[in-house]
């Protein structure tokens, strides 16, 4: 699959009883988006396009099923079948129904008007989402599978010292040191295998250049297949109440010095 262009739209190519069509990854590059599978999906998918024929129904199904959990428009192509066939895909609803073979101009508006009204569907539900986030003094993040922040609230940008959107696509080695970048990395690809609720305790420099401990509380989300999607995490900064315990401890045993004399 081709993921030479970063700046295109995510595409996912998929077949159930059947096979993506011979050449419709190089059309849709050509067309400018970023193609890519199930199994090697690109960056941000924002639609999906499903070749199905007549005994690949059920696979059809949970296919579409997840891509609408993850808000992906879909296009679905339609590999031969009677009427019966065609009428059972329409009941899946994914965004445009076409038939085999389809032309790439066809195809390339049927996947921008899939994505408008996909867009028009989620978005309130992702405002929402992005109000709670902001809405909250912790900072959270959202990474993909790469590590890149595809979502950050109003609290981490600040701690960072950025914009929301200058964030986005960011990975943690861009932002810190490589040598907390490379440990994030490794965490993040114990939670990816391990799945569970993950804690630990990390030193980060926040936007004024002070060193600040965080206990971060993160978790990995899949898709209705079980794949993993990325990872959520939310912060906690413990700089003053580590200060205190300290204090207190030195205080502990200056006392401790004085009555053994």
């Amino acid at each position: 699959m081709n993921g030479g262009n970063d700046d295109g739209a995510g595409v996912l190519l998929a077949a159930a009883g059947t096979r993506v069509p011979d050449g419709l990854a190089g059309e849709l590059a050509a067309l400018g988006h970023v193609v890519g599978s199930l199994e090697a999906p690109p960056a941000r998918p924002v639609a999906g396009v499903l070749a199905a024929a007549p005994g690949g129904l059920e696979a059809a199904e949970g296919i579409l099923r997840d891509w609408r959990l993850r808000g992906l428009a879909a296009v679905c192509l339609a590999d031969g079948g009677d009427a019966a066939f065609l009428s059972a895909l329409a009941d899946l609803k994914p965004a445009a129904l076409l038939p085999l073979p389809v032309s790439p101009p066809v195809l390339a508006v049927a996947l921008d008007r899939a994505a408008s009204q996909c867009g028009e569907d989620v978005g309130e539900r992702l405002a929402v989402l992005k109000s709670l986030m902001d809405a909250a003094v912790n900072p959270i993040y959202v990474q993909d599978t790469a590590g890149h922040y595809i979502g950050v609230n109003r609290a981490f940008a600040a701690f960072l010292g950025v914009t929301i959107e200058s964030a986005q696509g960011l990975t943690a080695g861009a932002i810190f040191s490589d040598e907390v970048g490379d440990y994030l990395a490794e965490r993040d690809r114990e939670i990816l295998t391990q799945g569970g609720v993950q804690q630990f305790e990390v030193a980060l420099e926040d936007a004024w250049g002070r060193e600040r401990h965080l206990v971060f509380h993160r978790a990995r989300f899949e898709d209705a297949g079980g794949i993993p999607q990325g990872i959520v995490g939310v912060g906690t900064d413990v700089t003053d109440s580590k200060r205190v315990e300290k204090d207190l401890r030195d205080e502990q045993e200056v006392l401790r010095r004085i009555l053994s004399g």
